[in-house]
């Protein structure tokens, strides 16, 4: 009896969530589809239909999967309504089963919905952040182009009509300095013009300083030089930044990507936030399954008042509780708190909070 109730309570819950998902989804596609068409058509750009179409659903599942967690707090609200308008819980709760065991129930859902978004809606989100924007106007080359692999970073760098295509085997960060440097340096037609080599470079005033060089000209001339100098505009903070988005790199290859940055000497500490985000999100679920459990879990059916007033308050407690996470993320982000306590501290507070409040219903 209760497997059968047990794969009851887990399949109405799971169709709430598609219910909730589904309605969230069509709303925010209709938002994104209202942003695309400003932003392209207003704008004179010559795009299809199936392009437009391609952006907004991207978009939709880019922006649907930053507040999953509150799909799963809305698909539990849901839930425990049909199940009170059903008159299916009181008998749940007369049949001896305790809002614990029901709780736990839910719990096995929330473990199939975690699965489902880390496997799949991540690589949705991933696919979908990679692809949600057209480039239809041409551009002129920026430096945004960055390769990174244990073997070393592969950047660009465009300076005085001049560009630049620069390896280097590590970063210093103690001492800003690139080690074991080969810079490829081309004019502004892109034609060759010759390839340093250089023990090691830094940037300072916009200037790069090399040391120890050997420039090999197109002719295949060498010079050699102790000091050598070139104009750029980049910086660390710069080169930091054209690493590929964390948002571009699924959950299950980013601490692998984290690791060779650090190996290299780039900043892996968004790449750690975002992948203690993926985990927090799986935490806040069952969070907020408890808190609502704890809001929803009685019903009086001769007056609703009551009712509707505890799920506005479930609601209205969840947001700030939100954004107070994002706050103690910040802190993470800089430093001041360990990243695992950053991100799973307030998911923790919030369901300890709703098994406390669920033991005094």
């Amino acid at each position: 009896m209760f497997a059968t109730l047990t794969k009851y309570i887990i399949k109405n819950f799971i169709k709430s969530f598609v219910v909730v998902f589904l309605c969230f989804y069509v709303i925010v596609s209709l938002l994104e589809l209202m942003d695309a068409v400003r932003q392209y058509f207003s704008a004179g750009y010559s795009i299809s239909v199936a392009q437009i179409i391609k952006i907004t659903l991207c978009r939709a599942m880019v922006t649907i999967c930053t507040f999953f967690s509150f799909l799963v707090l809305f698909a539990t609200v849901v839930f425990y309504i049909t199940m009170h308008n059903r008159l299916e819980l009181n008998l749940i709760k007369g049949a001896g089963v305790s809002p614990y065991k029901i709780l736990r129930m839910l719990f096995i859902a929330v473990s199939v919905l975690s699965v489902f978004y880390i496997s799949v809606f991540d690589t949705l989100s991933v696919y979908a952040y990679r692809t949600q924007d057209i480039k239809i106007a041409k551009q002129q080359p920026t430096n945004e182009n960055l390769s990174v692999t244990i073997k070393g970073l592969w950047f660009r760098d465009i300076c005085d009509n001049k560009s630049y295509i620069i390896y280097a085997k590590n970063f210093d960060r103690a001492i800003a300095s690139l080690n074991r440097i080969r810079i490829f340096e081309f004019d502004k037609k892109g034609n060759f013009i010759n390839t340093i080599l250089a023990h090691s470079a830094s940037i300072r005033d916009n200037v790069w300083h090399m040391h120890h060089c050997k420039i090999i000209t197109h002719d295949g001339d060498t010079i050699k030089k102790d000091v050598h100098t070139l104009p750029t505009k980049l910086s660390y903070k710069k080169i930091n930044k054209m690493v590929a988005d964390p948002h571009s790199i699924s959950f299950w290859n980013i601490q692998k990507f984290a690791s060779i940055l650090d190996k290299v000497g780039l900043s892996s500490l968004s790449y750690q936030m975002h992948w203690f985000s993926r985990i927090s999100t799986i935490l806040q679920m069952f969070a907020f399954v408890a808190i609502a459990s704890a809001f929803c879990m009685q019903h009086n059916h001769r007056n609703r008042k009551p009712y509707v007033q505890k799920i506005s308050a479930l609601i209205a407690l969840c947001f700030p509780l939100h954004f107070l996470n994002n706050i103690i993320l910040a802190y993470g982000e800089n430093g001041t708190m360990p990243l695992p306590m950053s991100t799973l501290l307030m998911p923790l507070v919030i369901l300890i909070s709703g098994l406390m409040f669920l033991n005094e219903e």
